[in-house]
């Protein structure tokens, strides 16, 4: 289980609280790393969040035994290979209604058939695979252990029978 997650942005408060309404939370600010930093709380009983750093953070190991440290500097790229998947209470309308609104890409995708997401690029650079009611019903059935080796199988009978 994922109990948070941290993620950049050119404008974090707003961020924060654009993600706190897809999760049906709440936004704060989280002073730990820097000024404008801010984190959204699903509100759910497990503490799920994303705390969101203005772009320009970075956590590096310490070296000294004194766990990570902060420090500010200029990245060239803002892609990445990281993405999260996220539940919502809310519809798809209204999830894209909200990324609409903070001007970010929206669209809904299927993966592979086995399930839907709307993926919502925040800030046009960091994609969270935004999951409503009924898309996590799909996803949870296929992404399993068991679901996950019986794609796997049908797949390469697939490639062995073309």
């Amino acid at each position: 289980m994922l109990f948070h997650i941290s993620i950049s942005s050119d404008a974090p408060a707003a961020t924060a609280f654009a993600l706190a309404e897809i999760m049906g939370g709440v936004a704060m600010p989280f002073p730990p790393i820097g000024n404008d930093s801010w984190i959204a709380f699903a509100g759910d009983e497990n503490g799920t969040a994303i705390e969101v750093y203005a772009r320009g953070w970075q956590l590096e190991p310490s070296f000294s035994g004194n766990g990570v440290r902060e420090r500010f500097a200029i990245h060239s790229n803002r892609f990445s290979p990281f993405h999260a998947a996220v539940a919502t209470p809310l519809d798809e309308a209204a999830v894209h209604a909200v990324a609409r609104r903070e001007s970010w890409h929206v669209e809904t995708v299927s993966r592979g058939g086995v399930f839907d997401v709307i993926e919502v690029w925040v800030d046009n650079a960091l994609m969270l695979e935004i999951l409503t009611a009924e898309m996590q019903d799909a996803y949870r059935a296929s992404m399993t252990v068991k679901g996950w080796a019986s794609m796997l199988a049908a797949a390469r009978m697939a490639h062995l029978a073309a």
